[in-house]
């Protein structure tokens, strides 16, 4: 110490010390009143403002129910069976099928790396194996446009394909959108196509040409409206519907994604997640692979109701569509099979 300077005494030093501290504890509590001044007030949700909580990038996931409240309802007859032990079609975990305006099925078969395209006596009519850079790789899910092209959703290789019924190759998602691990797809009735996509816990909606039109996030101003999205479909109101896994939960959307509605579902993993059909005016129609039944979600009903299907839970059925007719198919992954049936509930 220079000669002739005096030693700050200690409390001096305390003082400063705690100075300090308040100093930083206001400046804080100024920034995050910033910051929160700069959130959106709130999601709406049919006409309700929901409140926005902390933002962050890797909630934490929902606890994962083993059962939801169901009413019982009488065992499905199937009025066909495709597929399955002892036949000729070797199906091998399909995941999806759709009924094209050709009426055969389109079938993704994706233990066997290919779409199968079934008549309607059951007999394998052709197949499609080949993507522009080479064989299918993952076939999961399907979808036929407004102009009657197929849509073949490549899991594993991140890319949405456009084919004819006869199978010819038209084009597919530009390179710069990454689909990887992607699970379903859907076309609205604009024509849009709506692809739901785990890893990023997104939906892309991509334009009839299949270029990028917008992602639609699953957190939105901190707020999360779905996790690692499963399975979507649009219904004739133009209306989305996400399974969302991570909320254990099916959610409704209007076309403008606001949150409508939400049902509880028991949803096991991304990759066998249940699927749903919204059926005009009278509610959804999902699969319960856990159950090995079909829920109907009646409209303006508090609970769904369960229908069993053959097989039970060793079928497990994940897919399902219409055929047009007032049927529908359901695709078993885990019996290799393809169940026609009438819609039940209706």
């Amino acid at each position: 110490m220079p000669l002739g300077q005096r030693r700050p005494s200690r409390w001096v030093l305390v003082w400063s010390g705690v100075a300090i501290v308040l100093l930083l504890v206001v400046s804080g509590f100024v920034l995050v009143r910033l910051y929160q001044s700069t959130l959106p007030s709130g999601l709406q949700v049919a006409g309700a403002a929901l409140p926005i909580v902390p933002p962050t990038s890797t909630p934490a996931p929902l606890p994962i129910p083993t059962q939801v409240a169901v009413l019982p309802g009488p065992a499905i007859e199937p009025l066909a069976v495709v597929g399955g032990i002892g036949s000729s079609l070797n199906l091998s975990q399909p995941q999806e099928a759709v009924v094209g305006p050709d009426g055969r099925i389109y079938v993704a078969d994706t233990g066997n790396h290919r779409v199968a395209i079934v008549d309607r006596s059951g007999r394998l009519a052709g197949s499609i194996t080949q993507g522009p850079d080479g064989p299918l790789r993952d076939p999961f899910s399907l979808a036929f446009t407004r102009a009657g092209m197929l849509l073949v959703l490549d899991s594993d290789a991140g890319s949405v394909y456009e084919y004819t019924t006869a199978g010819k190759y038209v084009r597919s998602t530009p390179a710069s959108v990454l689909l990887a691990g992607a699970r379903g797809i859907a076309v609205s009735p604009q024509g849009q196509v709506l692809v739901v996509h785990p890893p990023t816990s997104s939906v892309f909606v991509l334009n009839s040409d299949l270029t990028l039109n917008h992602i639609q996030p699953g957190l939105v101003g901190g707020l999360r409206v779905f996790g690692q999205p499963s399975a979507v479909s649009v219904g004739p109101d133009g209306s989305i519907y996400v399974v969302d896994s991570d909320g254990s939960r099916v959610v409704q959307f209007s076309a403008d994604w606001r949150i409508v509605h939400t049902w509880p579902i028991v949803i096991p993993d991304t990759q066998h997640s249940p699927h749903l059909l919204v059926l005009n005016r009278h509610g959804v129609l999902m699969t319960d692979p856990q159950n090995g039944r079909l829920l109907f979600y009646r409209v303006g009903a508090d609970l769904p109701t369960g229908y069993p299907l053959p097989g039970g839970v060793p079928a497990e059925p994940l897919g399902i569509s219409s055929d047009g007719h007032g049927h529908v198919w359901v695709t078993c992954n885990r019996a290799n099979q393809l169940l026609e049936v009438d819609i039940p509930g209706t």
